[in-house]
């Protein structure tokens, strides 16, 4: 009865996953099918030339692209959630990482960072591009959860043998409703997106032994914690 109960989870769950994929690649493939059909008929009426139609035509590449990179992005989505992490783990010092990884976000003017890293190197034997991918998509999270211009800290503690990593925002923070569902696969408050961001952080967490929580108040923001064991014989 019990291995009965599982595969009828696991064949529901795998059911839902099915039904998200076909309705995250529906979203970008409709505007795309009626913007190509409003041109054909733009064509077809004889009453524009090419060089009117021109504008027309650019806008719809434009759209073309954008909504290929957003079925990329889904595919790239599902694809790193259903298989085993890639890459090799090594000794990573953390207070190099963090600096790093914000660095990719100078190009955002409505951002600002503040880091609180020790002085000291912190090694933790880790993946590095997959701990650089959970801080990109907490730092992406806070980002949305704030009105206009978004500030962010980074801190980074180290003792009895974890790191921890705080990502914290000033945002608009998660509702009690919506705190259980967080990490769960295809949940999503976001009006785009795959909604498998927080899984995959997990998915990683997990795979690297250690753990990912967070702390939240509705307007007040909310501060993720990410703990990763370090280097063995570390302090």
């Amino acid at each position: 009865v019990r291995q009965e109960l599982a595969e009828a989870e696991r064949d529901a769950a795998w059911t839902e996953m099915a039904r998200q994929i076909a309705h995250e690649i529906k979203n970008p493939l409709t505007p795309m099918k009626l913007s190509i059909q409003h041109l054909q008929m733009q064509i077809a009426s004889g009453n524009k030339s090419m060089d009117e139609l021109r504008p027309n035509i650019e806008k719809l590449t434009s759209l073309l692209v954008a909504q290929i990179e957003s079925l990329n992005q889904i595919s790239s989505d599902f694809s790193r959630f259903a298989k085993p992490l890639p890459g090799v783990f090594e000794h990573v010092d953390l207070t190099e990482l963090i600096p790093g990884t914000v660095q990719l976000f100078d190009h955002q003017d409505n951002v600002y960072f503040e880091l609180d890293l020790p002085s000291e190197p912190v090694q933790a034997y880790v993946i590095s591009d997959e701990i650089r991918r959970v801080l990109i998509n907490l730092i992406k999270n806070g980002i949305e959860a704030s009105d206009g211009v978004a500030s962010i800290t980074l801190k980074l503690q180290a003792g009895q043998g974890l790191a921890h990593i705080f990502v914290m925002d000033a945002g608009s923070g998660i509702s009690e409703e919506n705190a259980d569902r967080i990490f769960t696969p295809n949940f999503s408050t976001k009006t785009s997106g795959t909604g498998l961001g927080l899984a995959i952080c997990k998915k990683i967490m997990d795979a690297h032994k250690g753990s990912i929580q967070f702390d939240s108040s509705l307007n007040g923001g909310t501060t993720f914690e990410v703990v990763l064991p370090l280097k063995p014989g570390s302090n």
